[in-house]
C-alpha cells in the first residue's frame, strides 16, 4: 500500500503535472493507493493535516514530491512516524537552498535518514544532494502522444514556463529585439505566470521602449493540456533559455509534438539533445541570437531531420515505465 501525497498545485509547473500524471499511471496499474489531496489553499496547513492522518497509516510506504525547501521539513518530520518514505526530487540548481552552503548542509541533513529512499530525475541533482539515490525517468502527460499531430508551421516562436529571471526570459527578449532589426521574425508568444509584479513590469517596459508590443505577446498560464498542445502544434518552434533546470518537461512536450525546442545547454537537456545547434548558452545573448537566426533559416527538410531522433526518445517518457519502477521500489526493503 502506498500513501501518495499529491503535490500542492499553485502554478502550471512541471512538478505539479508530474505529480498528477504519475498518480494516474499508478492507478491504471491497479496499485493499492491512499491518496492525500490538498484540501486547503495553504501548503503548510495541508502538511499538518497529512501528518496527523499518516500517523494511522505509518506501515505503508509514503511517496512524497520534493519541490522546495519546506517540503524537506515535512519529509523529515514524517521520518519519525513512517518507516519507509520514497522522495522524488524535482529541485534544480536555481533553488536557493541548494546554492547557499549552510542551507545545502541542512538539506542533506533532512534527507539522510535510512527510512528515506531518494529518486532523482537528473544526474545534476546528485551534485548537491549527496545521499545515495536512484535515477528515474521523468514523464509527460499521455495526451502529448495520443493527440493527433497537426503540422502548422510559422505562426509563432513559443516560450512556455514560469516567466522569471531564472528561466532566461529577459535575455530572450534582448536577443529577439536585436535579431528582429536584422531579419524578419515570427511573433514571440510568452506563455506562463510572471514570477512577480516587478519582473512583469521589467519585461513589459522593455517591450514598450523597444516598440515590441506588436511582435511580443504575454499570455498567462494555461492549465488545459489540450490548449497547451494546440499552442505547441501551431508554433514554428519553441525556445526555453533557462539558466538552471533539472530536466525541463517543456523539452519533452515540444519534441513529442515533432517541434524543435531551442533549449539551454545545461543539466539533463544536453543528454537528450545531442545536436549542439539546438542548444544555447543561456548566459550569452549573442549565442541565443545566432541559434535563433539559424533555426529561422533552416529548411523544412533539415528541420524534420533534426526532430526525428528526439521524437523517438520522447516515447520512453510516457509514465508507464516509471509507474512500474515505483511499484517495484515499494516492494523492496529500504
Amino acid at each position: 500500500m502506498i500513501n501518495y501525497i499529491k503535490y500542492f498545485r499553485n502554478t502550471t509547473g512541471g512538478l505539479e503535472n508530474f505529480s498528477d500524471d504519475l498518480l494516474r499511471k499508478l492507478q491504471l496499474l491497479n496499485t493499492d493507493l491512499v491518496v492525500y489531496k490538498p484540501s486547503l489553499n495553504n501548503r503548510f496547513l495541508n502538511y499538518i493535516i497529512y501528518y496527523f492522518k499518516l500517523i494511522f497509516k505509518s506501515d505503508n510506504v509514503t511517496l512524497v514530491h520534493y519541490g522546495n525547501f519546506f517540503d524537506l521539513f515535512f519529509i523529515w518530520f514524517l521520518s519519525f512516524i513512517n518507516s519507509r518514505i520514497i522522495v522524488i526530487c524535482h529541485v534544480g540548481k536555481s533553488w536557493r537552498h541548494v546554492r547557499i552552503n549552510y542551507l545545502n548542509r541542512i538539506t542533506n541533513f533532512l534527507v539522510k535518514s535510512k527510512k528515506i529512499k531518494l529518486l532523482v530525475i537528473a544526474e545534476a541533482q546528485r551534485k548537491f544532494i549527496k545521499k545515495k539515490s536512484i535515477k528515474i525517468p521523468t514523464i509527460i502527460n499521455e495526451n502529448f502522444f495520443s493527440t493527433k499531430i497537426k503540422h502548422n508551421l510559422s505562426k509563432h516562436i513559443l516560450f512556455i514556463g514560469r516567466v522569471s529571471e531564472d528561466k532566461g526570459v529577459f535575455n530572450l527578449l534582448k536577443a529577439y529585439n536585436q535579431l528582429i532589426k536584422k531579419i524578419k521574425l515570427p511573433k514571440l508568444l510568452i506563455v506562463g505566470p510572471f514570477e512577480n509584479n516587478n519582473y512583469q513590469k521589467k519585461c513589459e517596459n522593455f517591450c514598450f521602449k523597444n516598440n515590441l508590443n506588436s511582435s511580443v505577446s504575454f499570455k498567462g498560464p494555461i492549465y488545459d493540456i489540450n490548449k497547451k498542445i494546440k499552442l505547441i502544434d501551431e508554433s514554428f518552434f519553441g525556445i526555453y533559455p533557462s539558466l538552471y533546470d533539472a530536466f525541463p518537461l517543456t523539452l519533452l512536450e515540444f519534441y513529442s509534438r515533432k517541434k524543435i525546442l531551442l533549449c539551454s545547454n545545461i543539466s539533463e537537456s544536453v543528454n537528450f539533445v545531442t545536436n549542439e545547434t539546438l542548444l544555447v548558452n543561456p548566459h550569452s545573448i549573442d549565442d541565443i541570437i545566432n541559434k535563433l537566426a539559424n533555426l529561422i533559416k533552416m529548411s523544412k527538410k533539415e528541420y524534420n531531420k533534426n526532430i526525428i531522433p528526439m521524437y523517438e526518445k520522447t516515447k520512453k517518457y510516457d509514465g508507464n515505465i516509471l509507474a512500474q519502477k515505483i511499484k517495484k521500489i515499494t516492494n523492496d526493503k529500504f
